[in-house]
């Protein structure tokens, strides 16, 4: 039914959805963290690091160092639930722009200078719709192309900025991220079954 899709930058999508721009879909746009003094780090709020993104697809607050933020800090490299972080440098090209999301409500977070967050528009995009864009192949290959490798592997705000995005209506969205949540939790089921299963 060719109808019912058009051609974009992207590729075929339906009719009914669009293509915009990733800051197009956010709120302020990308944003670098606050840097890490030393002396700071061992107490006070949460602090996303760039190993944290490296940890999976959500960050887990509980795991993450804690660093002694002043409150302008907190209030303008705050975390919180919904945005997406994207690490700025890789030791290794399919390493660039890790992506990973905030899935708690965090009581007092911030996120360092060698990351960056993205906070989604709740009006234009449902936020784990829009990480799960971020990781998929087409977003892959596209920050990998906007890298630059010297001794490391870095990308700038322009790179990870440029990536086009499908837009579904915001009840598509809905039901795209609770059929992708069922297929999490069937998997991670699957998972701890092969674990028992290696254990006997």
């Amino acid at each position: 039914s060719p109808e019912l899709y058009q051609e974009t930058a992207i590729g075929w999508i339906p009719r009914e959805w669009r293509v915009d721009a990733l800051p197009a879909l956010a709120l302020g746009g990308l944003m670098n963290g606050v840097f890490k003094e030393p002396k700071r780090v061992g107490s006070g709020v949460a602090l996303v690091n760039v190993a944290d993104l490296y940890r999976g697809q959500n960050v887990d607050l509980n795991r993450c160092e804690r660093f002694a933020a002043t409150a302008s800090e907190i209030e303008r490299f705050g975390a919180q639930r919904g945005d997406i972080f994207f690490t700025r440098s890789s030791l290794k090209l399919e390493g660039i722009a890790q992506t990973s999301f905030l899935d708690d409500e965090p009581d007092g977070a911030v996120f360092e200078c060698h990351v960056m967050r993205l906070r989604p528009n709740p009006a234009m995009a449902v936020p784990r719709f829009l990480k799960e864009w971020c990781v998929a192949r087409h977003a892959r290959t596209h920050f990998m192309s906007h890298a630059k490798q010297v001794t490391m592997t870095t990308i700038s705000q322009d790179g990870i900025s440029s990536l086009r995005c499908p837009v579904p209506p915001l009840p598509e969205q809905v039901e795209a991220v609770k059929r992708i949540t069922a297929v999490d939790a069937r998997a991670a089921a699957d998972a701890a079954d092969l674990r028992k299963a290696r254990l006997v």
